[in-house]
């Protein structure tokens, strides 16, 4: 559920009923292109989350360095610097008019989340790839740096969410509990039982045997 494709939710302000992005602003584990409608050049990025969540994060990158001075990524410096100096920093629609999204790969959410955080990042890698290769056709409208070729993976892993939806059953408690006494150093727990006189005795199981403690009662 965490990494479902889901249907666009964009509140278009024009009203012509279209995705902001092209119809994928809700895909997840995606290898995505921005090409700026000014300048031509292009940008290669890549995101665990879905489409729109990363794109909101990139506007806000530009926005914190026009008016903070924040630098973040190559993404933002391009882009900061194609509105005039001590302009005010642009909305997210503004921003969203000068750009072209595309998505270039999507991941299989099991098979790439397994290698989050390694050097085999399967997501990491191919955003390698795509920027190579666009570096060696189209080397003067690349907007990537080198460090973001370079630098070592920012995923973090996520699971699945697994909900028990029945309750155990006696057959298996049974189970559990012959686990935790086959185990080499078993949890003791105190037994009652009756001897074949009729009188009550208690004791402790290990994994020694049962010890037992009688009393009778005169």
């Amino acid at each position: 559920m965490d990494f479902k494709v889901r249907a666009c939710n964009c509140r278009d302000p024009r009203g012509t009923g279209k995705c902001q992005y092209g119809g994928v602003c809700r895909v997840p584990i995606v290898i995505y292109k921005i090409t700026c409608k000014l300048t031509n050049k292009i940008y290669i990025g890549n995101t665990q989350q879905n489409f729109k969540k990363r794109m909101a994060g990139h506007f806000q990158d530009v926005k914190k360095l026009m008016e903070k001075g924040v630098s973040s990524d190559s993404y933002a410096k391009h882009f900061a610097g194609i509105w005039p100096r001590g302009a005010t920093a642009p909305s997210p629609g503004m921003q969203r008019d000068l750009i072209k999204c595309n998505i270039l790969w999507q991941g299989n959410p099991i098979s790439v989340v397994k290698t989050f955080g390694k050097s085999t990042c399967a997501l990491c890698n191919r955003e390698r790839m795509e920027i190579v290769r666009l570096n060696r056709s189209i080397p003067d409208l690349i907007i990537n740096s080198c460090s973001e070729i370079h630098g070592a993976c920012r995923h973090k892993p996520r699971f699945h969410r697994f909900h028990e939806t029945k309750t155990s059953s006696a057959d298996d408690r049974k189970k559990r509990e012959k686990v935790v006494l086959d185990a080499p150093n078993p949890i003791r727990r105190r037994l009652n039982s009756n001897d074949s006189d009729g009188n009550e005795s208690v004791g402790f199981h290990s994994h020694l045997g049962t010890v037992t403690c009688g009393f009778i009662s005169i």
